[in-house]
């Protein structure tokens, strides 16, 4: 998702507060989108509960954050999850990640301090909330298609890498299709953006709107926007 320029800002930035494999990258893929889909049931799959012991967050930047995510899948026309978030300064309740998603309770756990770019936190935040979204969303013929054309182990069987789990590529699409801004992701796969374009296309049946094509407005608390945030 970044550009030679933005991938040293973001080295430097996971160098500086500990942010560290918060974003991977995605290759193309097919997939099918129904509303309201049941939740995938594959053996073996990743389904933590969320292991909350450390203190959390929510600041005004916080609420911000969730606000402008929001907005950005409600530009792409998608409907945005109803996730509850929480954000710590602490990795524990992410399971060491920076970010996690944990469908049983659904809900998105942000674990980079405060003080991380924005950059940093919006692409995560898109990222984990991307993951609340295919949960919701794709069934399990959209999954299977998506890891078959992929090419990946598996959408989330907890025995692969996160970077052959189908689940992984798909969240990194649709935040990369969601920014305000257009990025380069780490050369893992096909990252062209062709490639990506078609992907998110693909995905989600819309255009990216990384373009330009809507940009973001002000983000603002809102009586929703508090209602999410735990």
């Amino acid at each position: 998702m970044f550009t030679a320029c933005e991938a040293a800002i973001a080295r430097s930035e996971r160098r500086r507060h500990g942010v560290a494999g918060w974003l991977s990258v995605a290759a193309m893929v097919v997939v099918t989108v129904l509303p309201g889909a049941a939740a995938h049931a594959e053996p073996g799959r990743s389904r933590p509960a969320s292991p909350i012991t450390q203190p959390t967050r929510a600041t005004e930047r916080d609420a911000a954050l969730v606000a402008w995510a929001l907005g950005r899948f409600e530009a792409a026309g998608l409907q945005a999850p109803e996730s509850a978030f929480v954000f710590s300064d602490s990795t524990q309740p992410c399971g060491g990640f920076d970010g996690r998603y944990y469908p049983n309770t659904d809900k998105v756990v942000i674990c980079v301090i405060d003080s991380a770019s924005d950059l940093v936190l919006r692409t995560l935040v898109l990222h984990e909330f991307a993951h609340a979204w295919t949960e919701q969303n794709l069934t399990e013929t959209a999954r299977a298609r998506f890891v078959d054309l992929r090419g990946a182990r598996s959408w989330n069987a907890a025995k692969d890498a996160w970077s052959e789990r189908a689940t992984e590529h798909a969240a990194v699409v649709m935040a990369w299709g969601l920014l305000d801004v257009v990025v380069q992701p780490r050369p893992i796969g096909d990252t062209s953006t062709a490639a990506l374009t078609e992907a998110f296309r693909l995905l989600t049946g819309s255009d990216p709107i990384n373009d330009g094509s809507a940009p973001s407005a002000q983000p603002t608390r809102t009586a929703r926007t508090a209602s999410l945030l735990s």
